[in-house]
């Protein structure tokens, strides 16, 4: 995930893995944990480790970044690394859940940063970041529940895929992942195909999902049925009609 615009030397010179981590812990508690750097450039570089909580900005899932308290859950057992070229170093880090923090989910971004900065010939200074992005949730008063905002699918399809769009919102205090099953079957119930779909979705937020599924040969009219995961047990089942007349 890259959290800056970079120039061209530096794109793809750092790496991280794992992208993302999902943890279930309680206050008072302090894991370990690692990712890993790979730098797949030419030249030795020196990174800087760090910590930023996260948010979406919007429906389409933009982040934004920003230092708190919460950052601070995080240490490093060596914040600044050099990393030879072509060489995987394995960084390792703990998170200290504070006593008395409150039930939820809580996002922080592990960030790794190539140093010094870089000066543009328009003066503007870039910096390369990569980031994991740790989803750790702390049970309790925490409620995973969601609802569907809308499911549209176009009433008349003329091309060979079918392109929906799907808004979930998310109205608990942690995150929880919504698996989706999309079918399409004949007016009389018939199933021709059907996929799946997962997403991990932020409390009090609302995510717009794009997806597509492939048509039939023959034109006519058919039902697109979609059995979507709301957190916790709940689901929700939803179809609409769409005739289909390829060119």
């Amino acid at each position: 995930i890259m959290l800056a615009v970079s120039t061209p030397a530096h794109a793809a010179s750092l790496s991280i893995t794992p992208l993302r981590t999902e943890l279930s812990l309680v206050a008072g508690q302090t894991i370990n944990g690692t990712v890993k750097l790979r730098n797949s450039g030419r030249e030795s570089i020196t990174v800087a480790l760090s910590a930023e909580t996260f948010a979406v900005t919007n429906e389409d899932y933009d982040y934004r970044f920003e230092k708190d308290k919460q950052a601070g859950w995080v240490n490093y057992e060596k914040p600044k690394i050099e990393l030879q070229p072509r060489e995987l170093q394995e960084v390792k880090y703990s998170v200290a859940v504070p006593v008395g923090a409150e039930p939820g989910g809580h996002y922080i971004a592990l960030i790794a940063a190539i140093q010094p900065a870089t000066a543009q010939p328009d003066g503007v200074t870039t910096i390369d970041r990569v980031a994991s992005l740790l989803y750790i949730d702390l049970p309790g008063e925490s409620t995973k529940q969601g609802s569907l905002v809308s499911f549209d699918v176009p009433v008349i399809a003329v091309s060979a895929r079918l392109n929906f769009v799907t808004q979930l919102r998310n109205t608990g205090s942690t995150h929880f992942r919504s698996n989706a099953i999309y079918s399409l079957k004949t007016v009389r119930g018939k199933l021709i195909k059907d996929q799946t779909s997962s997403q991990l979705l932020l409390p009090q937020s609302i995510r717009r999902s794009k997806n597509s599924i492939a048509m039939p040969y023959w034109p006519g009219i058919y039902t697109v049925q979609a059995k979507i995961g709301l957190g916790g047990n709940s689901s929700r089942q939803v179809s609409r009609q769409v005739i289909y007349l390829p060119v």
